[in-house]
């Protein structure tokens, strides 16, 4: 296997007491569901539950905190479909923010199991995974052989994320409908307890089904404890709008320094598809339209962190104080890295399929990639699983306590082992 050199850590997750995450449940496996139930659109006080039945049905939302749901083992508030539908989504408003939910989804007079959900904080410590490309390569192997690694370590080892931003590139064919059956089942017990925040790939080929799924326009943005998120379309049928989405962003990021002028300025966060810099044998230099283009509302507007996709490995450049990171490890055909690396470069792992891990705290930063596998150099097998807790390239960036600062600074010249 390709030795990875960089800041590693490995270290045991315990657990105690209730998680985030509700135990997987079968009973979601019924006649009436098929995708779901996933979370979207959360905020302080609303979140919105998704899933897709095999009839047109009327849906309910049974829903508690889990003060009261502890308590009394039950639900106390109900939301049902106005109509007989199958793509379902029910919007649950007035909630409290930074507070643990239970909910239930009952379909066709069927229940699913309990899950859980976190409203945003108005402020106070969270944290985000960031991945993507989990298309799968058939006839080599299916997203249930290689998205399912990665969601579900996520799920079993991450059980205090707010969310899952997907870079883009969920399926590979968009209007495959048994790809999207898998896709949600490999990411079943991941979606079902984590609000997922979705970015268009080009695999998305801007297809309704998408907006359908999901909800979301085509750029947007949207706000979590102190920190600000902008999501963008950097394909290729929307480049006739990227001056509009750069002027569009340029506002938003205003709009936000004016949201916080009282207060001291959270970090900022930009996510799209196409890397602007990337050491990819397939995309060497990245896409330096975006670069140029991008770039400069970037660094004028205070981003400290882009996420990106498409290239299928992980990378991290570090240009004019803002930190680029493909993120593309999520489960698809994994590519080569050149041997000369692109402007910025600082780290690389591109036969490992894993996620990032970002928390915010404050005015600190710490972002690491955490592999899940490695796979083989022609992408045929998976030779081998990284411990949980596994780390790599951690990065911290922002104003951090000092020992914070240490423990990043001391992780350094160590070198993966997977078991």
């Amino acid at each position: 296997m390709k030795r990875l050199v960089g800041a590693v850590v490995i270290f045991l997750l315990v657990i105690c007491g209730t998680g985030n995450v509700a135990a997987y449940d079968d009973s979601d496996d019924t006649l009436f569901f098929r995708w779901g139930p996933y979370l979207t659109g959360t905020t302080v006080n609303t979140t919105v539950v998704n899933w897709l039945s095999t009839t047109p049905v009327k849906g309910t939302v049974s829903y508690a905190t889990d003060a009261t749901y502890c308590e009394t083992g039950r639900y106390e508030e109900t939301v049902t479909d106005d109509a007989n539908v199958t793509l379902h989504h029910l919007s649950l408003t007035g909630l409290e923010p930074n507070t643990c939910y239970h909910y239930q989804v009952i379909t066709g007079g069927e229940r699913s199991g309990d899950h859980t959900f976190r409203t945003f904080p108005e402020n106070g410590p969270f944290t985000f995974i960031v991945y993507g490309d989990t298309q799968e390569q058939l006839p080599y192997f299916t997203q249930a052989e290689r998205h399912a690694l990665v969601a579900e370590r996520i799920a079993a080892t991450e059980p205090d994320s707010l969310f899952v931003l997907h870079v883009g590139d969920m399926v590979c064919q968009v209007e495959d409908e048994n790809e999207w059956d898998r896709f949600f089942a490999a990411g079943k017990s991941l979606f079902a307890n984590t609000t997922l925040v979705p970015v268009l790939g080009n695999h998305e080929n801007n297809e309704t089904v998408w907006y359908d799924i999901f909800g979301m326009p085509e750029w947007y943005s949207f706000d979590c404890g102190n920190a600000h998120f902008a999501m963008l379309d950097s394909n290729e049928w929307a480049s006739c709008h990227f001056d509009e989405e750069a002027a569009w962003l340029g506002q938003d990021l205003e709009s936000n320094r004016e949201r916080q002028k009282d207060t001291p300025a959270g970090p900022v966060f930009v996510a799209f598809h196409h890397p602007p810099y990337s050491s990819g044998t397939r995309h060497p230099g990245g896409w330096t339209d975006l670069r140029d283009l991008w770039g400069p509302v970037f660094e004028e507007n205070g981003v400290d962190m882009v996420f990106n996709g498409h290239v299928h490995s992980y990378q991290r450049y570090a240009v004019n104080d803002v930190q680029y990171i493909i993120a593309a490890t999520g489960g698809g055909l994994l590519y080569n890295l050149t041997n000369e690396k692109t402007e910025g470069y600082v780290a690389s792992a591109d036969h490992e399929l894993g996620y990032v891990r970002v928390t915010v705290d404050g005015n600190c930063v710490s972002s690491v990639f955490m592999p899940v596998t490695a796979v083989s150099v022609d992408n045929r097998k998976v030779v081998g699983m990284f411990a949980g807790g596994t780390e790599y390239d951690a990065v911290s960036i922002g104003r951090c306590d000092d020992e914070v600062m240490r423990i990043f600074l001391e992780l350094s010249n160590g070198i993966l082992s997977f078991v």
